[in-house]
C-alpha cells in the first residue's frame, strides 16, 4: 500500500490529537510508520485520540505550534522524514469568538513548521493541510480550482488563505532549488465526516450530542451545501500526495484539492436525514431550523474541483455520499449504544475502506 514508502519511516503529525490527526495516526501505524505526535492538548471530551487509544501507538510531544523554539527542538531531535502539518484552529464559529487565536495558530503555526525545516535543513517531505475555506468564496457552481483566488470575508477563511500564502512564500524564497532535499505541498479538503469527531459547532457531533441528552438541535443553514466526504478519503489523498512527492520533484510547491465528485454536494438537511436513516430509521424529531439571526458570513454554497488530483496524482474518491454517511452512522450508533472496543471498530473501518479502494482499483492500494 502506497508502495511501502511509510514502512519504518519517522512521520511527525502536528495536531495528531484532533479528529483527522487521530485517524491518520492509526492508518500510518498500520502502514508501519513510526508515528510522532505534536499537539498542545486533547481538543475535545470525549475524543477519538483517547477512545481509539492513539497514544498507545504514538510518541507524543505536548507542544503548541506557536512555540517556535520548542517546535524546532522536536523536529531537530526526532529528525522526521515526513511531516503532516494538521495543527490548526479548525472551527469557523470559534474564529469569530477569538480571532487572534485562530490567526496565530493557523498562520504563525504554519510558518513555524516551515521555518524549523528551513533552519534544520535536512531531507524532509512536508504536507501542509489547510481547508476548502481558503478560497475567496463567490458561491460558484463550477467548484473552486487550485488556481482560483485565495481569500475570505471571515477570519477562519482568511487564516487558511494566509497559511497557503506562507507555504508559497517559503517554497519560493527558501526551497526553490529543484534539487532541494526539502519538498513541500499543500492540501485543501472538503468537509470531513466520520466517527469520533466531537468538535463544537459541527453538524454531526452536534446531532449526536442532542440525541444523547434529548435536546433539540437548531440548524442555522439547513439548505447550505458542502462537499461532505468520509475522513479516510482526504487522508488517502494526503498519503498518496506525499508518496508521489518523494519521487516527483514537479509536485514540489503544488496545492491540491481533495473532495467528492463535483455533483455530490449535499445540503445540511439532506446530510442529517441520511445520517438519521442509518442511525434510527425514524423521522428526526430533535431538529429544528434556527430562529435567531443567521450569520451572513457563512457560505451557502461551497464546491471543490478535484480534477488536478485526478490528473496529476490519479486520485479519486472511493466512497459515495451514502456510503460515507453509513460508515459515520455505524461508528456513532455503536458509541450511542455504549459499545466497548471503539478502537477496534475504527481499525475495522480503516481495513474495510482499504479493501473497498482495492476493489475499485485505487492506485495507492498497491
Amino acid at each position: 500500500m502506497f508502495g511501502g514508502v511509510y514502512d519504518n519511516v519517522k512521520v511527525l503529525i502536528t495536531g495528531n490529537t484532533g479528529f483527522k490527526g487521530a485517524w491518520l495516526s492509526l492508518w500510518l501505524d498500520k502502514l508501519g510508520a513510526e508515528v510522532i505526535g505534536l499537539s498542545d492538548g486533547v481538543p475535545t471530551e470525549p475524543s477519538l485520540y483517547e477512545i481509539a487509544e492513539v497514544s498507545d501507538i504514538t510518541k507524543q510531544y505536548w507542544v503548541d505550534v506557536r512555540n517556535a523554539a520548542a517546535l524546532q527542538k522536536v523536529i531537530e531531535d526526532e529528525k522526521p522524514e515526513i511531516i503532516f502539518h494538521l495543527a490548526a484552529q479548525s472551527v469557523v464559529k470559534r474564529s469569530f469568538d477569538d480571532p487572534l487565536d485562530t490567526l496565530t495558530t493557523n498562520v504563525i503555526g504554519t510558518a513555524n513548521v516551515l521555518n524549523a525545516v528551513k533552519v534544520i535543513n535536512r531531507k524532509c517531505i512536508v504536507l501542509v493541510v489547510t481547508s476548502d475555506k481558503c478560497y475567496d468564496n463567490k458561491e460558484w457552481e463550477r467548484g473552486y480550482k487550485e488556481t482560483d483566488e485565495l481569500g475570505g470575508k471571515d477570519i477562519y477563511s482568511a487564516s487558511k488563505a494566509c497559511a497557503e500564502h506562507v507555504v508559497y512564500a517559503y517554497v519560493a524564497s527558501f526551497f526553490s532549488n529543484t534539487d532541494t532535499d526539502i519538498r513541500v505541498a499543500s492540501a485543501r479538503a472538503g468537509n470531513v465526516i466520520g466517527g469520533g469527531d466531537w468538535s463544537d459547532h459541527r453538524i454531526i457531533p452536534d446531532l449526536i450530542r442532542a440525541l444523547e441528552v434529548g435536546n433539540t438541535l437548531e440548524i442555522r443553514h439547513p439548505e447550505a451545501t458542502r462537499p461532505w466526504q468520509f475522513v479516510m478519503q482526504p487522508l488517502s489523498g494526503y498519503l498518496q500526495l506525499v508518496q508521489q512527492l518523494m519521487g516527483n520533484k514537479n509536485l514540489h510547491g503544488e496545492a491540491f484539492n481533495f473532495g467528492p465528485d463535483l455533483d455530490k454536494d449535499v445540503t445540511v438537511w439532506e446530510l442529517l436525514k441520511t445520517l438519521n436513516k442509518h442511525l434510527t430509521n425514524k423521522p428526526i424529531e430533535q431538529v429544528a431550523e434556527y430562529k435567531g439571526n443567521h450569520d451572513s458570513r457563512e457560505a451557502g454554497l461551497l464546491k471543490l474541483n478535484c480534477e488536478k488530483a485526478e490528473r496529476m496524482l490519479t486520485w479519486d474518491p472511493v466512497l459515495s455520499f451514502e456510503e460515507s454517511v453509513a460508515y459515520t452512522a455505524d461508528w456513532y450508533k455503536k458509541y450511542l449504544a455504549g459499545a466497548n472496543g471503539l478502537n477496534e471498530l475504527t481499525l475495522q473501518q480503516i481495513n474495510a475502506y482499504c479493501q473497498m479502494a482495492e476493489k475499485k482499483g485505487a492506485i495507492w492500494t498497491k
